[in-house]
């Protein structure tokens, strides 16, 4: 709720655009023609000191890792590394790691033995997430998605995982263990 209170108060106050995903912030600004504030050959609104004074009263303890979220050309949202000087995305090392060896463990678990949809579920979201910027994994996560879809939403029953989709996951893990990294190009969305 506190995180939705900052975003009300800086939009009413004309601060934005915000992006906002649970606790995750990013707050850019866009240049205007007769702004107090300079930087570079632009012109602003506000700077991130008057940002900041419009949520003062609340006293925001900003993550000590995520920090301040205010006018990052580069840093890290949603579990990705944006960096919009250069136009890219990217999964961050720690994130390719975590996802390596929660793939491992689903197949050292489950190629031989009969799975829970929720591990199927967590598997599945994880390399869902991955795939936003490592598109070449695209067309490995139908065998997860039609297994999850296999149990018809039943908590309670376990089910062996085809084949296909410990196939899929060893690929998935090769790709998470040895790939030096996952950029992916942002490009600007046409207008229709």
């Amino acid at each position: 709720m506190i995180g939705n209170a900052i975003v009300d108060i800086w939009v009413s106050e004309g601060i934005g655009p915000i992006a906002k995903y649970e606790d995750d912030f990013s707050v850019y600004r866009t240049p205007v023609s007769d702004g107090p504030f300079t930087e570079g050959n632009f012109r602003y609104a506000y700077d991130k000191e008057e940002a900041a004074s419009r949520i003062s009263s609340l006293r925001v303890p900003w993550h000590k890792e995520k920090g301040d979220p205010c006018f990052l050309s580069a840093h890290v949202y949603i579990g990705f590394f944006w960096d919009l000087t250069n136009h890219t995305v990217s999964l961050p090392l720690e994130k390719r790691l975590k996802f390596a060896e929660r793939a491992r463990l689903f197949i050292l678990h489950y190629e031989r033995k009969k799975c829970p949809l929720r591990e199927v579920d967590k598997i599945h979201g994880s390399l869902c997430h991955v795939a936003f910027v490592y598109t070449e994994g695209r067309s490995r996560l139908p065998s997860l998605s039609n297994f999850a879809a296999s149990f018809k939403g039943d908590e309670h029953i376990h089910l062996f995982p085809p084949h296909s989709m410990i196939s899929d996951l060893k690929w998935w893990l090769d790709v998470l263990t040895d790939k030096p990294a996952f950029i992916c190009p942002l490009h600007p969305i046409s207008p229709l």
